[in-house]
């Protein structure tokens, strides 16, 4: 039930109450009614000097304690419920202020704006209103004025708020909020209702993720899923990262899960998917979610859907993000200058002159280290900040029979290292026919292209460009004063090193991928609830890498290179029949 609250402010005549003054007047716990006066400092103090604030659901004093304006059986009152909470005035003024407690224990106070919004200094909206529980057989009782609104609550059912309009009686139903329980879930065999599912499976929508700056899917979905394992496995650039559904399944087998992107099982690398195109996951972890797909799924399934345009739709977006990537200072190897390394061979050498009784001359390039600076620091030669920028372009276009999608990106992503870096462009187009109200019929195509650009050269290891990087001598440079790069970069008595700036830079490893996703489907309804579906999917990958060496970087001068292709294709045809059909 609701019912007008009749206590509040008067100007008139009350029991107890001064005639010419205003006040208000309220009840504390026992029913004793108190009377408060406006003071000096703009507050309200009862004749002890007590200061009050005036909140929506009662009166608080300045120690905490709670008075209530609804008089108790036997006591009466005058006024409006409306002055009494926001002071002078009607409720209608914009000057009225109220005054309350925030969830910190701090006092705040809000005003009418002119749209009727109650709001503080800061801007923030709020909203005041009684609070009630229901008993067991869903019976309530709230004081509260007759315009007032009433907003009901319950979990797994959608909220309604609800108009007093001057009734002393409501009746509220609630919806089923089918939100939750009747959410679909994308599963290896199609769909099913959230409450249906037995088996362990998550499912995240990309709406959340589409502001991250990654340039791979399996970044997005770091740390978005329990139970699911997703780390980089080398610094090396456009490489990928691993992942581990419910630890590892294999000891001497691969542990990566199987990735289903529109029906279509990928096999070989699954980085060259963009992100944009993709609108929700669904990862099954466990055995009952998985069992379609057999032996493939033991390490368990990624399904991936793409973006497909909604009836109605006809828009545009464009998305652009650009950074830079640097080696953080935490973990860099601390290299000599060369007046550190001048003075290390001059240390050396006295040391060998004094225990080992050596009587040869200190090479002049140590004489006075203190004729040389910085020198070459050589992790810094090989390194530097690499741009990392992505861009996409998507057309939506849906009407009741036909509906196409269409996407396009390009990302480039420069490595730390020098001369290296990765380059992508990626399509999509998702077209879906519908000539009947019983037959669909969708295509599906992507191609995209993979350039990884000297990303295959080994770095690290024993002999290899970094280990020669920290091995070369901080008295040579890498370019002399004539632009030239010397083939050696050691000083006596080091082991002969060839230049690892060098290397880098005349080296020429190039990796293309070119790769295609298609499928196609045709689906019938022929009675209610039994849906016939056939589809036809490929993934079809051709690679080739070419190497080139220049004999200018091998000590004997020898160049070498090599050529390789590769190509390969998989197919996969399916037919499903699927009922669903509720019965009652």
């Amino acid at each position: 039930t609701a019912s007008d609250n009749t206590s509040g402010e008067s100007t008139g005549d009350s029991s107890g109450a001064s005639t010419d003054e205003e006040y208000r007047y309220f009840f504390d716990a026992n029913g004793n009614t108190i009377y408060a006066y406006p003071s000096e400092d703009g507050s309200w103090r009862d004749d002890n000097g007590t200061s009050y604030i005036f909140l929506e659901n009662g009166v608080e004093d300045s120690n905490g304690t709670q008075y209530y304006y609804d008089p108790p059986q036997g006591t009466t009152g005058s006024g409006s419920e409306s002055d009494s909470l926001t002071g002078s005035g009607n409720s209608s003024d914009n000057g009225m202020v109220i005054g309350f407690y925030d969830i910190n224990g701090n006092y705040q106070t809000a005003t009418q704006d002119a749209n009727g919004n109650w709001v503080d200094s800061g801007g923030m909206q709020y909203t005041f209103g009684n609070d009630g529980v229901t008993d067991a057989n869903g019976n309530f009782s709230l004081s509260v004025a007759s315009d007032a609104s009433l907003k009901v609550s319950y979990i797994g059912y959608e909220t309604r708020e609800v108009k007093v309009k001057g009734r002393s009686q409501l009746s509220v139903v609630l919806e089923e909020d089918t939100k939750m329980v009747d959410e679909v879930v994308i599963v290896s065999y199609g769909s099913q209702l959230k409450r249906e599912v037995t088996g362990s499976v998550a499912q995240i929508n990309t709406s959340t993720l589409a502001d991250m700056p990654v340039l791979q899917f399996s970044q997005e979905l770091q740390g978005k899923i329990a139970g699911v394992q997703i780390n980089q496995y080398s610094g090396q650039v456009g490489s990928g990262m691993a992942f581990r559904i419910r630890g590892a399944a294999s000891l001497s087998s691969g542990n990566s899960p199987l990735v289903v992107v529109d029906g279509i099982p990928l096999t070989g690398d699954i980085n060259n998917i963009n992100p944009s195109e993709i609108e929700s996951f669904s990862v099954l972890k466990d055995a009952s979610a998985s069992a379609l797909y057999g032996s493939r799924a033991a390490n368990g399934v990624i399904l991936i859907t793409t973006r497909k345009a909604q009836s109605g739709d006809a828009r545009m977006e464009f998305a652009a993000n650009y950074g830079v990537q640097t080696v953080p200072q935490r973990g860099r190897p601390d290299m000599m200058t060369a007046r550190e390394f001048a003075e290390f061979q001059n240390e050396y050498y006295e040391d060998r002159v004094k225990y080992e009784g050596y009587t040869g001359e200190l090479d002049p390039l140590y004489a006075n280290p203190e004729r040389y600076g910085k020198g070459t620091d050589w992790f810094d030669v090989m390194t530097r900040s690499a741009a990392i920028q992505k861009y996409d372009l998507s057309l939506f276009n849906g009407g009741k029979k036909c509906s196409t999608s269409a996407m396009i990106g390009y990302s480039m992503q420069d490595g730390v290292v020098e001369n290296t870096g990765v380059k992508q462009i990626s399509a999509r187009v998702n077209q879906i026919f519908k000539p009947k109200d019983f037959i669909e019929v969708g295509l599906n195509v992507a191609p995209s292209y993979k350039l990884d650009h000297n990303s295959l050269i080994a770095f690290d290891g024993v002999n290899n460009l970094f280990n020669k990087a920290i091995q070369a001598s901080p008295l040579v440079a890498p370019v002399d004063e004539n632009g030239n790069m010397p083939l050696y970069v050691n000083t006596s008595p080091m082991l002969a090193n060839i230049n690892p700036y060098k290397i880098i830079m005349e080296t020429v490893d190039d990796y293309a991928t070119a790769r295609l996703l298609a499928n196609g489907y045709l689906s019938v309804t022929p009675l209610k609830g039994l849906t016939l579906k056939t589809s036809l999917a490929t993934d079809m990958t051709w690679e080739r890498r070419k190497y080139f060496k220049p004999g200018s970087v091998d000590a004997e001068g020898i160049a070498s290179g090599t050529s390789s292709y590769y190509n390969d294709y998989t197919w996969i045809s399916e037919t499903n029949a699927t009922y669903a059909n509720t019965f009652r």
